[in-house]
This record gives C-alpha cells, sequence and structure tokens, in this order.
C-alpha cells in the first residue's frame, strides 16, 4: 500500500516505519510537521498537496492529529493512528467523529469509553516494539561495564509534567487537603484509577472560580475528567515514583535513568539520560531488573516500556495493570507487584534466584517474537482495512 505517514517525534515513529517498510508498503513523508495538534494551515495546505498529487490507501500517524484528521476527511481518504500514550486529550475532538477515522488504542478502558463515540472505527490494539532494531544491539564488554546493574529504572520522575505542585498554594486549605488524601490513597490502590470519579461538584465549582479548567473550543470534555488527566494523575504519578524509587535506594543498588529534577531522591545512582534507540536497549540488556512503573494516566493498559524491555530480552518487574495477564503469562514471562512491600521483597527474591530471573526473561522476549512486533501488530492494524474493504 502507499501510505502517507505523518511525523511528529514520537519515539515510536522509527520503528512503526521500518516495521511498514518491511511488510513491503511503500511510504511518503510530508516535508513539515504541524505547529498545533487541531488548526494548521500551513501544514494542512502541505498534506492537501501530497494527497492530490499522489494516490494514498492510508493517511497515519502515531496518536490522533485533529489537523491530520479533518484534511483526510475532507478529501475522504482513510485515516489511521495508533494511540500510544494515555492521556491523549486530542482524543476528545469532535472531529474524532469522522467517518475516515480508524482509530486504534493500546488501552482496552480507553477503548471502551472511546468506541461508542464513533461505531466501527474505534479498534483494540495493544502495542509492541521494534524488535528489529533490538536484536541488533548487542552488548560489548564496554557496555557491560558501563551498563551492568542491579535494578534500574528508565523514565521521567513527572517533576517537569505535573503542574498541579505550582497551583496547590492557590488552593483553599480544605481542598489542599483532600487532593492530598486522595493522591496517596490512589497510590496503594493496583489496576483501577479513581481520581477524575470522586471530586464532588461542590469542589469543582470552587476549582473552576481559582484556575482555569476549561477545555478547549471543540472538545467533548468534562472540567472533572480534564482535572484528573492534567492536573491530579501527573501529581500521582510524580508521588509515587519519588517514594517507591527512594524505597528500593534504601535496600538495594537502584541506577536511574531521567531527565528529571532528583533532588527529592536518596541512595540513588543517577545515571543522566538514556538514549531511546542505543542506550535504553543496553539498560535493559545488562540490568539484572528492569522497572516498569506505569503512569497514572494509563488506565488498565500495558505501556510501551513493557514491550521494550521484553523486545530487548530483559527481565521485567512491572505494577498490576489489569490488562497484563490477559496479554502475558504472569510470573512465566514477566513478574507484577501490587503493593511496595511486594515490590521490595520480588526484587529481592528475583536478585538471589538468577536462573528463574533469566528464565523469565527468555520467556518474554518469545512472547514479544511471536506476537508483539511491531510487524505483527500493524499486520493486525492493516487486516482491518481489508476486511472492512476500505
Amino acid at each position: 500500500m502507499n501510505i502517507l505517514f505523518c511525523k511528529h517525534n514520537s519515539i515510536c515513529e522509527p520503528g512503526i516505519i521500518r516495521a511498514l517498510d518491511l511488510l513491503g508498503h511503500k511510504l511518503i513523508l510530508p516535508s513539515c510537521s504541524f505547529s498545533h495538534p487541531d488548526t494548521d494551515d500551513a501544514y494542512d495546505a502541505v498534506l492537501c498537496e501530497e494527497i492530490r498529487k499522489n494516490s494514498f490507501d492510508l493517511v497515519f500517524s502515531v496518536n490522533f492529529i485533529p489537523v491530520i484528521a479533518t484534511v483526510c476527511h475532507r478529501l475522504q481518504v482513510p485515516y489511521f493512528c495508533w494511540i500510544v500514550d494515555s492521556p491523549v486529550i486530542q482524543l476528545y475532538s469532535h472531529t474524532l467523529q469522522y467517518d475516515s477515522n480508524y482509530v486504534f488504542l493500546f488501552d482496552y478502558t480507553l477503548y471502551t469509553e472511546f468506541c461508542r463515540k464513533n461505531p466501527g472505527h474505534i479498534f483494540y490494539l495493544p502495542l509492541g516494539c521494534d524488535l528489529p532494531h533490538y536484536d541488533s544491539i548487542i552488548p560489548t564488554p564496554q557496555d557491560h561495564a558501563n551498563y551492568d546493574c542491579d535494578v534500574s529504572f528508565v523514565g521521567s520522575l513527572y517533576t517537569e509534567k505535573s503542574p498541579y505542585r505550582a497551583i496547590r498554594t492557590q488552593l483553599p486549605s480544605y481542598i489542599q487537603g483532600y487532593f492530598d488524601g486522595i493522591l496517596h490513597a490512589q497510590q496503594l490502590v493496583y489496576g483501577y484509577n479513581f481520581l477524575c470519579d470522586i471530586i464532588p461538584p461542590d469542589l469543582m465549582e470552587t476549582l473552576d472560580q481559582l484556575i482555569d479548567v476549561s477545555p478547549s473550543p471543540g472538545y467533548d470534555l468534562d472540567k472533572r475528567t480534564l482535572l484528573g488527566n492534567l492536573l491530579l494523575n501527573p501529581m500521582c504519578t510524580e508521588m509515587e515514583r519519588i517514594h517507591l524509587l527512594n524505597s528500593i535506594g534504601e535496600h538495594f543498588s537502584l541506577d536511574l535513568y531521567t531527565q528529571s529534577d532528583t533532588s527529592p531522591l536518596k541512595n540513588i545512582r543517577l545515571r543522566g539520560i538514556a538514549s531511546s534507540l542505543d542506550g535504553m536497549p543496553k539498560v535493559f540488556k545488562c540490568s539484572k531488573i528492569n522497572l516498569n512503573l506505569t503512569a497514572k494516566g494509563i488506565q488498565s493498559g500495558a505501556s510501551l516500556r513493557i514491550f521494550d524491555v521484553l523486545g530487548c530480552g530483559g527481565f521485567l518487574l512491572s505494577n498490576y495493570q489489569s490488562e497484563l495477564p490477559q496479554l502475558f503469562e504472569v510470573g512465566r514471562e514477566l513478574v507484577l507487584f501490587d503493593s511496595e512491600a511486594d515490590l521490595l521483597d520480588k526484587i529481592s527474591y528475583y536478585l538471589h534466584h538468577e536462573d528463574e530471573r533469566r528464565e523469565i526473561a527468555a520467556n518474554g522476549y518469545q512472547r514479544i517474537r511471536q506476537e508483539y512486533s511491531y510487524q505483527a501488530r500493524l499486520a493486525l492494524m492493516l487486516d482491518v482495512r481489508h476486511s472492512l474493504s476500505i
């Protein structure tokens, strides 16, 4: 097929482009990207020109981009996109309802929320990884000397992504106390996010007077959902990651790769940034235990990090997410924890049981090879086009 692939600097794009190429599709990339996901006249014109001078079977992007959806609807070209992050606020755009859209969501809870907004055009598709690239990276003795460690975590602490801390002092003390309470309570619950559900109407009215929590025009998004996604979920992720990493650092050797502010952390070896294409896979391949701490914005699904670690043949210890037992064999292909005490116990256990740890890592890699390479995932996606005769 001929595909117009619209890039916008997602870390998934190189692997997806490689997979589509290996599947035999011809890709053309626009000469520029958008300046705003909702409207961009210059980008609109570039897309229109590309579509009119080429015969495309579909247009593709990572995540849902309303300006692309608008162009494809106007020219009646199928628009396929794969949601790989959460939240993606653009899913609440009115443009989601266009009949030219074919939107694939990695999180089943998100799927159940959005499928009724465009029946027959919203699909559930868990993520995958760039297996050929990861297979090509073989750590050298020097890499092992640099990256070998007991426990590692690669990712943001969300200190730069949680605006709640900046506005907290503007809130009345009783609202601060209420939010502090529910944020701490959410950290104790794995597999269900209740932050958006328990903000009472009277508190929302007070917040509306103090801070701007109004959605943009053209969006079907209530203020409670916006508040939870943009303020509370990032703050809860920050609090949980800092607390758990500090707890691990008190008991075990932990390497952290991040560009976030690390001043709240103690007893952790700070390693700076691991590049997504080279450094990160080497970390996953050289660490005895790789941690996944799912961001609270991901409701039930398996984050990209899970597939990346397993695709590198790394041993993965992740927090519980309700979809993981459906996607993998827990205890055989990866290991889950459901509390801080459980996390610490399992780190201790698997550091002292190398053969078991290596066997689980090998089984996880084989599951990725069988089902979750980008090639396998995208082949399933594009089968939808044939089954619907698009």
